[in-house]
């Protein structure tokens, strides 16, 4: 197909038409990050945070189900943010985040 120009000066635009585009299953050329932790990570990870995997899976539910999208939860939860000692540090040593 041609595409003359408007005013006629002479220009000429060539456009190619595109040919259909091929199917690609996704089983086939799809990439998933996968993250495997070992039981000794696991554990460690726990004893540092003191979440148990019942805890887990109780806030991963929550999630699911929009609980922390609530205005009062999300209140809470920033307050539990300032009060802790890692925000108030970095609120007065902006620096130290770095």
């Amino acid at each position: 197909m041609k595409i003359n120009s408007i005013d006629n000066l002479g220009y000429v635009i060539s456009v190619k038409k595109a040919g259909a585009k091929q199917r690609v299953d996704p089983d086939e050329n799809s990439h998933k990050d996968k993250l495997e932790l070992s039981e000794e990570a696991k554990k460690l990870a726990q004893s540092k945070s003191g979440l148990t995997a019942e805890r887990y899976d109780l806030i991963k539910q929550r999630i699911a189900e929009n609980f922390y999208d609530q205005d009062e939860i999300m209140q809470e939860i920033a307050t539990r943010m300032l009060k802790s000692p890692e925000i108030r540090n970095l609120l007065n040593d902006p620096g130290a985040g770095k």
